[in-house]
């Protein structure tokens, strides 16, 4: 866009040049009236059509660059719904295989019936909180990914304090598990007083860490995303042609 604009310039003046040495040279009456006319109308148009050119190719640079921020976008609210799909479905899979209760029988609703939960079986344990570490990696990821491109969004500071909230509540988490799951190798159970991060992961949702810092801040996030999506998609038919 710069050097389109400093080329142009120099060719308007070139062309003024051109025009003042004709003048001075020639006057109109040697010359002749309709060939001085001649010269003034090519010197319009070729101005003309480098305006036209300098224009076209800013406004298809700035839609590339547009659509380029609009599916950057895109990609990480895609990356975002999917690792919240995900963190939901380890919740729910060490709720159904993980844990362990005071008495053989079954609660219809977890919520309620949650503190006669005393223990998780270790197995299912292990394997889903590796599945874990590859979610909180990827929200990692996509932290950094706004923090290095927040030029391209309307509130970064939001969206990177609701995902580092996220981040920092599935950390407890896996700080948890990473310190204190080799203490249980020769067990089959784990107690939950000694998992208190997965005891609120796990447990009722109302009230609880996991809500206010996971869920509720993916909301937020989400929300963000969603805003600057719409206004993108506002800005690309404002500035198309024939649009407004």
């Amino acid at each position: 866009m710069k050097r389109l604009t400093i080329w142009f310039l120099f060719l308007v003046l070139a062309c003024i040049g051109l025009l003042l040495l004709v003048v001075k040279v020639y006057q109109p009456e040697e010359i002749g009236a309709e060939l001085f006319r001649t010269i003034l109308q090519v010197l319009a148009i070729v101005i003309f059509g480098q305006v036209v050119s300098l224009v076209a190719t800013s406004l298809s640079r700035e839609r590339k660059r547009m659509d380029s921020l609009f599916e950057f976008k895109r990609g990480i609210l895609g990356q975002l719904n999917s690792t919240y799909a995900s963190a939901k479905r380890v919740r729910r899979l060490l709720r159904a295989r993980g844990l362990v209760f005071r008495t053989d029988e079954v609660p219809l609703t977890l919520d309620e019936h949650f503190p006669e939960a005393v223990a998780i079986e270790r197995d299912p344990y292990d394997q889903y909180l590796q599945e874990l570490v590859d979610i909180q990696l990827t929200i990692e990821t996509i932290g950094r990914e706004v923090v290095a491109s927040r030029f391209a969004f309307r509130d970064p500071r939001a969206i990177e304090m609701g995902l580092r909230s996220m981040d920092d509540y599935l950390n407890g988490i896996l700080h948890e598990y990473q310190f204190l799951f080799s203490r249980f190798r020769e067990s089959s159970q784990v107690s939950l007083d000694e998992l208190v991060r997965l005891r609120d992961f796990l447990g009722r949702y109302s009230g609880s860490e996991f809500e206010r810092d996971f869920i509720l801040q993916y909301a937020k996030v989400l929300r963000e995303l969603r805003e600057d999506l719409l206004s993108a998609s506002r800005s690309a038919v404002l500035g198309s042609p024939g649009g407004g």
